[in-house]
Formats: C-alpha cells, structure tokens, sequence
C-alpha cells in the first residue's frame, strides 16, 4: 500500500529536503526486495497481456476489415475502377490510421522511446497526451531543467522511467475515478539529490481507509521503492486526491530488482 509521509514532530526547524531524506532512509526494511521485485514482475506482464488483448481484439479487427475492403476493391477493378480506386484511397487512410495511432500507442506503452530525450520533454509529451480530456498544469523548475540537460550521467534513465510512469499511472487514475476537471503537475530538485513529483486533482476523492489498494497505486508504490525512493497518496471524499514521489538521484536502488523498461 502506498505510506503516508508522516511529519516529524521533533524536527520542526529542519528543512524540508533533510526531512524527505530522513523518511527515504525509513524505507529500509519495509518491505523485502523480493517482494518489490515479484510486484513490479507482475505488474510488467499485466502491461504485456493488456497488450496482446489490445492488438488480438482491436488492432487484429481493424486489419481484418481492411483486408476485406482489399478484396472487394478487387473485385472492382474491372467493374468500376473509379470506385475501386476510392475504396483503395480509404483503406490506405485506415491503414495510416493503424500505424500513427494504434502501433504508435503499442510501443509508447511497452516503452516510451521519448524518455531518451531527457524527462523534460518526456512529461511534456505524455501531458499533451491527456490534455484534451483533463485541464493539466503542467510546472518543471528551473533547475530540474538544467539537472535533466545533463543526460545520463545527471539523471539515469531508469530513473527518468520511473518518474514517467508515476506520472503516467497518477494520470489515468484521475482519467478513470476522480472525475476531475484540473490536474496541477510539479517537478523540482531539492538538494541535496532529491528529486520531487507531485499531482494534485479537483476530483471527488476518495477514503483511503476503506478502499483497497489498486495494481496501479501498488505500482507506484514499488516503483519507487525499488530505486530508494517512497511515495505519498492523500486523498479524502470530496477534495481531490494528492500523490507525490520522491526519489533520491544517489544510486541508492536496492539490489537485485528487475529492469524497469518493458523491451
């Protein structure tokens, strides 16, 4: 289940990035390698069979009603060629179609080939993605542009992965229960090495007390812990729901987790 940040009542006067780091230390122990590790396993293949459905069902009904508008294109050839050659217009359309919008959003799943270019640019894209269902306010600091500029070396890709994917889960969540107008999306750097993500929607909420943890909030949740990091989940009836992750840049991953991209 996603943990709460709790405040520490004896440290008022410390800063907010050595409190962050106080609680990412906590996280030893909490939960087994193993544990994590099995989770993000089963979370991967649940990705990979939404997939194979997802290509079996819609993708495989498309090109099939394709080939069949081929053969009776065919079959007009001789017949009517002007209207043979409209059908063909059409099924080169559809297949287009295919390929910039069902492919496209095959392979972005199983691994966004944008998250190359920097995590800057990555949350730019998957926020266009959602942004004509949801109003999203979208603010990247100043200098997490500048640590993202540094490439691989600055801010590793399995990282930058990790981030998307709390995003990409934060933002199908309120797609699919808050009902929510407005989503608020903030990435910074603290120092020392703390890198910040935070979603807050105006959507109905929810009673974290009496709902049941969900595979993507679970994801989440292991995701961040597999690199040393910890996430936040507030929520409560009518208010909106907040989640924040918080994920040290000092290679402090646990050992042995499985890799974090889906090639």
């Amino acid at each position: 289940m996603s943990t709460a940040f709790q405040p520490n009542r004896d440290t008022k006067k410390s800063s907010e990035p050595d409190q962050l780091t106080d609680q990412l230390n906590g996280l030893k122990g909490n939960d087994s390698t193993q544990d994590v590790s099995w989770r993000l396993v089963a979370a991967q293949e649940s990705v990979r069979r939404e997939m194979a459905d997802y290509l079996h069902g819609h993708v495989q009904s498309k090109l099939l009603a394709l080939s069949l508008s081929l053969g009776l294109c065919q079959q007009s050839l001789t017949q009517d060629p002007a209207a043979a050659s409209l059908m063909l217009e059409r099924v080169q359309s559809e297949l287009q179609k295919v390929q910039d919008e069902d492919l496209r959003q095959v392979t972005r799943e199983l691994y966004p080939a944008i998250i190359k270019m920097g995590l800057v640019p990555a949350m730019r894209s998957l926020v266009s993605r959602f942004s004509d269902l949801v109003e999203i306010d979208l603010f990247i600091d100043t200098k997490f542009e500048q640590l993202d500029r540094g490439g691989e070396a600055a801010l590793p890709e399995k990282r930058r992965l990790v981030v998307y994917r709390v995003a990409e889960e934060a933002l199908n969540n309120v797609l699919k229960h808050a009902r929510a107008t407005s989503v608020r999306v903030r990435l910074i750097y603290l120092e020392p090495g703390l890198l910040v993500l935070s979603l807050e929607d105006n959507g109905c909420g929810f009673d974290s007390s009496l709902t049941s943890v969900g595979q993507g909030l679970a994801m989440m949740t292991d995701y961040a812990q597999a690199l040393g990091g910890r996430t936040e989940i507030i929520a409560s009836p009518g208010e909106g729901t907040s989640v924040r992750l918080i994920l040290r840049l000092d290679g402090l991953e646990s050992s042995g987790t499985p890799s974090l991209s889906y090639s």
